[in-house]
């Protein structure tokens, strides 16, 4: 039976899940993965220039500081608001491996706005990277 899990609180603040749609988090058969639920944090909470660039980076550092106990591989995938909603996948390669400034070694994603634009975002080498991708007609 699913769980119903409400990502904020009274105040707006993101609250992390205390359950998930299913089984939270999901652990692979394998245990080498674990989906997590993206919870929703709100611009004015990381991000008071409400640029997508800056959210998305700001946003792996937030999960980063706050799933200290993921382990290596994790993913997560919701629905993020830097300033169009938007599907969003985020894999971490591991949440406590991260600079002075909280920026994890290594991490992926994908956000897709309300337009359709696709958005490559990440670290490698904890150096940051952000492209957008349009669908021509």
């Amino acid at each position: 039976m699913a769980k119903v899990v409400a990502f904020n609180d009274a105040e707006g603040n993101a609250v992390l899940p205390k359950g998930g749609a299913i089984e939270y988090p999901y652990t692979s058969e394998n245990g080498t993965t674990r989906l997590y639920p993206l919870p929703r944090v709100y611009f004015s909470k990381i991000d008071p220039t409400h640029t997508t660039n800056v959210y998305l980076k700001e946003l792996i550092k937030w999960i980063c500081a706050h799933f200290p106990e993921a382990p290596a591989q994790s993913c997560w995938y919701g629905v993020a608001h830097p300033n169009s909603a938007g599907l969003c996948m985020i894999h971490i390669y591991d949440v406590n491996n991260v600079d002075s400034n909280g920026y994890p070694l290594y991490a992926t994603g994908l956000y897709v706005n309300l337009s359709g634009e696709l958005c490559s975002f990440g670290f490698n080498n904890y150096n940051w990277h952000l492209k957008y991708f349009t669908i021509d007609e």
